[in-house]
């Protein structure tokens, strides 16, 4: 049978489809190589600088005011809905679309990845922002305790608090 005039479109679109579902399995195996990924290193990075403030603020390096403390966790306890809101909105995302088959059932699969990974981010990302609210707000005992030490240190002897 002669191929027909459509026949070389159609096998060049399912030829680039299933580069692209190759393509996108490889990156999303090692998505640190991928700039299409920065969110990730962005989150890496921010969860790295949350673990460090929360060391500090277990070993008292790290003091905040209590009204300042208050302000921040205001604006966590804001990200945090926000992020939960992501969360659930993201499920959706995980779902394989269903496309067809072959090269479309690739595709599909791919989706659902992208979506896993996006749903895997954003709940490591809300762990990192409640953790982060946690210190600051654990910091402001630090706070009091710096305080407390001052003033001790200005009072002159026999005088009393």
């Amino acid at each position: 049978m002669a191929n027909q005039p459509g026949d070389a479109t159609v096998q060049a679109a399912q030829m680039s489809a299933q580069q692209y579902a190759e393509q996108a399995n490889r990156q999303l195996d090692s998505p640190s190589d991928n700039a299409a990924f920065g969110i990730v290193g962005v989150i890496q990075d921010f969860g790295a600088r949350a673990d460090g403030l929360a060391a500090a603020a277990r070993a008292g390096q790290f003091a905040v005011s209590p009204d300042l403390a208050q302000a921040m966790a205001k604006q966590f306890d804001d990200m945090i809905d926000t992020i939960s809101l992501m969360r659930e909105k993201s499920r959706i995302l995980t779902t394989k679309t269903p496309l067809g088959g072959g090269y479309a059932d690739q595709i599909g699969d791919v989706n659902a990845k992208v979506g896993q990974l996006a749903a895997d981010l954003l709940t490591d990302f809300h762990k990192r922002v409640q953790g982060l609210r946690e210190s600051v707000l654990k910091s402001v005992a630090n706070y009091r305790s710096v305080d407390q030490n001052a003033t001790n240190a200005l009072q002159k002897p026999g005088q009393g608090a």
